[in-house]
């Protein structure tokens, strides 16, 4: 889930720096799509916890943690490049 998301967005930034903002568009809202499970699956899994411990914490827990807070950010970055690059006659 969180693979697809960057692959998306990762996807997503390199159809806009070749100037194809269709495409760019559509991998984005396809990484939205992704980001919008993942969150759901960490809010259920707060949720579940109530903050007193319930759940195990373990190394893939902090792991899968770590890459969907990645994950977020570099569609927010790669969101970024994208307004630059719309703003840019594209160069061949």
């Amino acid at each position: 889930m969180l693979t697809s998301h960057v692959a998306c967005a990762t996807k997503r930034c390199h159809a806009a720096k070749a100037g194809d903002f269709a495409t760019a568009d559509a991998k984005m809202q396809e990484a939205a799509h992704y980001s919008r499970e993942a969150h759901l699956v960490q809010t259920q899994l707060i949720e579940a916890d109530e903050g007193e411990g319930k759940t195990k914490m373990t190394l893939v827990m902090v792991h899968a943690q770590d890459h969907l807070m990645t994950s977020i950010l570099a569609k927010e970055l790669i969101a970024e490049l994208i307004a630059i690059y719309r703003a840019q006659p594209l160069h061949a």
